[in-house]
């Protein structure tokens, strides 16, 4: 009896490891092709999953959000349809909403019940149910940008060109809107540390006003960096701050702001932190590495596609 027992255990632990082995990594980067309007996976091994699309999505896609069950995707709509779809973790299309002709799906966050999608042309931020996939409520937001969800607020970036833009603090109900934070030319990007400080990427005007990065704690702003060029997109990674200029450069900034390096990349377009590396996409058909926390090397990826990148999302 004892031996059965005993058999019967070690089947079951090995038929766990069994699948605890061949369980899929959630460790996947997604890139969102805007050139060939697809979406494409490079695994843990920073190799490409396959040759083909993983994802073929709509017209000018924008912006790509994955949780634990599906991936949306907000497609903009130039020279074709706006739209913002939902699909399953297999890549199949499940819903889609179609918007009208002034109308132009961007940015997107969430949390475990709605996803918010900023409509930069309709001047709103929109509030979907997930499982529904219906527009349950709107708010009025000026041309909105990137998008942050952390501790029930939502803070939204603006295109607003002029030296009095500024980006919002909402709450996740709507019922609380806070303007007037960062205020400066095109507050755009943005991103959020452990201690809620908020680090926010003003690009400037693209012609006589540059960019600036300012640190806000709560609503009030306790530090700022002036460049002398137009900024783009602000990742924070630990104690360290990635931000990148629209033309050739990606800074390393500490907590304070002070400059601590500088890596040479054309056309970034995107930031994301995996595997220990910063990755870092581009528009220029290359995808780079730089080595975290050591900031001493770096290296591109080289694949026999060209990735226009949009964005990218790690799961």
């Amino acid at each position: 009896m004892k031996r059965k027992l005993f058999v019967v255990i070690l089947l079951v632990f090995l038929f766990s490891c069994s699948i605890l082995k061949n369980a899929p990594s959630f460790k996947t980067i997604y890139l969102l092709d805007w050139e060939k309007e697809s979406v494409w996976l490079i695994d843990s091994t920073f190799n490409l999953v396959s040759q083909d699309p993983f994802i073929i999505a709509g017209d000018a896609p924008t912006d790509i959000f994955v949780d634990d069950e599906n991936i949306f995707i907000t497609n903009s709509g130039f020279r074709g349809t706006p739209t913002i779809q939902k699909y399953d973790l297999s890549g199949k299309k499940l819903s889609e909403i179609i918007r009208g002709d002034n109308s132009s799906p961007a940015y997107m966050a969430s949390n475990e019940n709605y996803l918010f999608v900023g409509d930069w042309l309709s001047n709103s931020l929109l509030k979907i149910d997930k499982k529904s996939f219906q527009i349950v409520d709107s708010l009025e937001v000026v041309s909105p940008q990137e998008i942050i969800y952390k501790d029930s607020y939502l803070y939204v970036g603006s295109n607003n060109v002029s030296e009095n833009g500024f980006i919002y603090k909402i709450s996740e109900d709507f019922k609380e809107v806070t303007k007037d934070i960062a205020k400066g030319s095109n507050p755009s990007y943005l991103d959020i540390d452990d201690e809620k400080n908020l680090y926010v990427s003003l690009v400037g005007n693209y012609n006589n006003i540059y960019g600036k990065v300012k640190k806000i704690v709560g609503t009030t702003e306790v530090d700022s960096l002036s460049f002398d060029t137009f900024l783009g997109k602000i990742k924070v990674i630990e104690d360290k701050i990635f931000v990148s200029n629209i033309f050739d450069k990606v800074y390393v900034l500490d907590k304070d702001l002070n400059i601590i390096k500088t890596f040479n990349i054309p056309s970034c377009s995107d930031l994301e932190y995996f595997k220990d590396k910063v990755v870092v996409s581009t528009n220029t058909g290359k995808i780079y590495l730089i080595d975290f926390p050591t900031l001493e090397s770096i290296d591109s990826l080289e694949f026999s596609l060209s990735f226009k990148i949009a964005e990218m999302f790690v799961k």
